[in-house]
């Protein structure tokens, strides 16, 4: 369930970034051309980027923290960028931002997430990832779609650093879930 919950605020938070990051991106090349140069470029980049940390710092991490000291990291360098990107709002703060949502997702956190179900018994596992993989990442996408035109049609008025304060609410909910979840992984250690 709280494997779940993690899976929902990161869920949550991807929506918001996406827009934000896509919204600045549209405000800094108003030509369609150029957009989508740049944001080939970028995904492209980021996707570098990514494999790059999966291969050289995620095994560090795993070393030195644990499954659980990796899945922090992805929350805190989001909220540290979402802040950052609302004291300065430009391409460069939105692009670190992104990459620090969905590098860090795509590498760092979907490794520490695995290694959450090594010591889970197999059919739970089975079921768990079930229900995560097919149902959960899209339902807890759609709703941080729909939370997303919500906070905007009430306090954002389309300017995308005031999304920054829901990121940062989003994962510091995340934050605190993983504490819990690591209280209840070192019970499940300790019985495995």
């Amino acid at each position: 369930m709280l494997i779940a919950a993690l899976l929902c605020l990161s869920q949550l938070a991807q929506p918001v970034v996406e827009y934000q990051f896509l919204q600045v991106v549209a405000n800094e090349y108003p030509d369609t051309d150029r957009r989508t140069a740049y944001i080939s470029e970028f995904f492209s980049l980021m996707g570098l980027i990514s494999i790059g940390l999966n291969v050289t710092v995620t095994p560090l991490i795993h070393r030195w923290f644990g499954a659980i000291g990796g899945l922090v990291v992805q929350p805190l360098v989001l909220a540290v960028g979402s802040i950052a990107f609302y004291l300065h709002t430009t391409l460069a703060m939105a692009a670190a931002m992104k990459i620090g949502d969905r590098g860090l997702s795509y590498s760092i956190n979907r490794a520490s997430k695995e290694l959450l179900y090594i010591p889970v018994d197999p059919i739970l596992t089975y079921q768990a990832k079930a229900w995560i993989d097919m149902f959960g990442y899209r339902l807890f996408k759609a709703l941080g779609s729909a939370l997303i035109l919500l906070v905007n049609a009430w306090f954002a008025r389309g300017d995308p650093a005031e999304l920054s304060w829901l990121t940062a609410f989003l994962c510091s909910l995340w934050l605190l879930t993983l504490v819990q979840l690591a209280q209840a992984y070192r019970g499940v250690l300790a019985r495995a």
